[in-house]
């Protein structure tokens, strides 16, 4: 985290807050900010915004004004709104911003984001008592429900946005989807394999038709197959991924879907322990086909930096081992990972310089 001094922002003292009814699930109420009638103005003063953007779900905060119109009367009105603190000095922030552009865009609505620069705005910092950045404050009408400090991991994002569309009482189908998804595979991990395909099942069967949920609709399929190396029935695992890839569908999650199901069906057909193969590495240096599984093993076990990492290395070493399978893995890597993904933007990279070197 980045600190802001106190020439930049004034602290305020502490404030009553809070959420009437109380916080969202799982969150102990964060110290409150100044009152909404003191941070919207008197009634009657709001300036008309000279560009509203209306239902955009990310927007900038260009004026005082602009805040007390987008983030507090947009919190009475609308729905919870996430406040982004951030600085253009700030390290963090520019990693911690994309994060959750991409995650309330994918809410489609039930929340919304709000950026505020606070050498701009510093008077606006000092009422959110904002010290350190990043820092994250979400409104819900009219006061603050949550607060956090620093980068946090996208599923936690994602985590935080679900508790607040559920205190506002909003049901946002691809997330309940994406949180079904997350139970089963806990289930399975768990080793109830019978359970995790009645749940399956019954998703695939829930998510059928709806043409906004075929990204989860592919992930539960993908499930299927996860069930079936389960049952070391790798045909049937093999037979429901190529199904899958027949779909010919242009959407990211579905081709990471088949990635992901993919590479765990070619792990899991190969059959050889971890430490199998690093004891063949050690002994020879040279078995690309040993460092090839090895790689493949790793991803599949979720263990994806050293996965991508070993297919790297390898291009490195014998790009042309197997006819190009060690590029073909890395490519596969980055689809079951995701263009946004930080391993997949670093592996692209090194992947150009050793292609290019």
């Amino acid at each position: 985290m980045s600190r802001i001094g106190a020439s930049r922002v004034a602290l305020l003292s502490g404030m009553p807050g809070g959420m009437p009814g109380g916080s969202p699930p799982g969150m102990a109420p964060p110290p409150g900010m100044a009152p909404p009638s003191e941070m919207m103005g008197p009634p009657g003063t709001e300036q008309p915004l000279a560009n509203d953007p209306g239902d955009a779900s990310v927007v900038e905060i260009t004026s005082e004004e602009a805040f007390s119109h987008l983030v507090m009367k947009a919190s009475m009105e609308d729905g919870p709104v996430l406040c982004d603190f951030y600085a253009d000095w700030c390290g963090p922030c520019k990693t911690l911003t994309p994060r959750l552009e991409k995650a309330v865009l994918a809410a489609e609505g039930s929340v919304r984001l709000a950026k505020i620069d606070v050498d701009k705005f510093p008077r606006i910092a000092e009422m959110a008592k904002v010290e350190s950045l990043p820092t994250v404050v979400t409104i819900y009408k009219g006061k603050l429900i949550d607060q956090w400090q620093g980068v946090i991991s996208d599923e936690e994002i994602g985590q935080r946005i679900a508790s607040y569309e559920a205190a506002a009482g909003k049901v946002n189908p691809k997330r309940s989807a994406d949180h079904a998804l997350m139970e089963i595979s806990k289930i399975l991990q768990d080793g109830d394999i019978d359970l995790a395909q009645q749940m399956y099942e019954k998703l695939s069967e829930n998510l059928a038709g709806n043409p906004a949920l075929n990204g989860q609709a592919a992930q539960a399929t993908v499930g299927l197959a996860m069930v079936a190396i389960a049952r070391k029935d790798l045909d049937a695992a093999d037979t429901i991924v190529k199904a899958l890839s027949k779909q010919d569908s242009k959407e990211p999650e579905v081709t990471q879907a088949i990635s992901v199901a993919g590479i765990a069906v070619d792990a899991a057909r190969a059959d050889v322990p971890l430490a199998a193969l690093e004891s063949r590495i050690a002994a020879d240096p040279k078995d690309w086909e040993a460092q090839y599984l090895l790689s493949q093993q790793f991803f599949a076990e979720g263990r994806y930096k050293e996965g991508m990492d070993g297919a790297l290395k390898l291009v490195q070493k014998n790009r042309g081992y197997d006819n190009d399978a060690p590029r073909k893995l890395a490519l596969r890597m980055f689809d079951a990972l995701g263009s946004g993904h930080e391993l997949t933007l670093g592996g692209r990279k090194r992947l150009q310089m050793l292609l290019f070197a």
